[in-house]
């Protein structure tokens, strides 16, 4: 084998090691295209669900996926279960997580509204509910790496 040969199969090689852990450093959420971190438990039938990870976390097929799996398990929040505030909400998604781990969601969330906690949101408010999951988003990967293209289509009359 040739010295040019090796040097690129070497940069080839270390350009998929990169690739490869780059992807693991990911946050799950994002990784997933499940940036709101949903289980199979919390609804069948997810429109684009692809199987779950090796924790039982959904895994989407493309991350828009998984931003409207957010806005519907929102919705589901509101109509089924007559959930409409920032601490009812987040209550609710983190039922998993330690006391102290929630207060902190539920004050990150809230403060990013500019609501308090038990303040009952106007789900029905395009605006409310993108701002919502946005914060969802960030509090569950801490990064919203996604477009404003992503959120327009989803809430196409949500102006910041």
């Amino acid at each position: 084998m040739k010295s040019a040969d090796l040097k690129i199969l070497c940069l080839i090689l270390s350009l998929l090691v990169s690739n490869a852990i780059a992807n693991e450093l990911e946050p799950r959420g994002i990784r997933n295209n499940n940036p709101g971190n949903l289980r199979p438990d919390v609804w069948t039938g997810w429109p684009n669900a692809i199987n779950a990870d090796e924790d039982g976390y959904i895994v989407f097929k493309r991350p828009i996926d998984g931003v409207r799996a957010i806005v519907i398990n929102l919705n589901i929040y509101k109509k089924k279960h007559g959930i409409n505030t920032v601490s009812g909400i987040i209550n609710r998604w983190t039922n998993d997580i330690s006391p102290e781990r929630r207060v902190s969601y539920i004050k990150f969330v809230s403060d990013n509204l500019g609501v308090y906690p038990d303040a009952i949101l106007n789900l029905d408010d395009a605006l409310t509910l993108k701002k919502l999951t946005k914060s969802i988003i960030f509090y569950e990967n801490g990064i919203d790496p996604y477009s404003e293209k992503i959120y327009s289509s989803i809430f196409p009359y949500a102006r910041d």
